[in-house]
């Protein structure tokens, strides 16, 4: 397992954008080094207001990312950590254009 990180981003204290040009080429290296057997899964990141519920943004980047594609997955997972008093998790994955809740902790 990998967990890669943009170069450049831009964060504010309600959003984050990456800019993920160099992520995809590195993510193509990966999947043809690895005669396919390494294939990105998803995106993660946190709700610092405690909430795991996701954002119509979030469901936007997420067709995005299946709609690519150079990606080569059309059912990425969205992890988003909801941070306030303590730390939950919500797992989702991307199915019909719409963000199924599959686990929460």
């Amino acid at each position: 397992m990998d967990i890669e990180v943009p170069m450049r981003f831009e964060s504010q204290k309600s959003g984050f954008i990456r800019h993920a040009d160099f992520l995809n080429d590195y993510l193509q290296k990966i999947f043809v080094e690895s005669n396919s057997k390494i294939e990105y899964l998803g995106e993660w990141h946190t709700h610092p207001n405690g909430s795991t519920q996701f954002s119509s943004q979030d469901l936007l980047s997420m067709k995005e990312i299946a709609n690519n594609p150079e990606i080569k997955n059309t059912t990425p997972l969205l992890i988003i950590l909801g941070i306030g008093n303590d730390i939950k998790y919500q797992c989702y994955s991307l199915k019909s254009n719409q963000l199924i809740k599959f686990h929460e902790v």
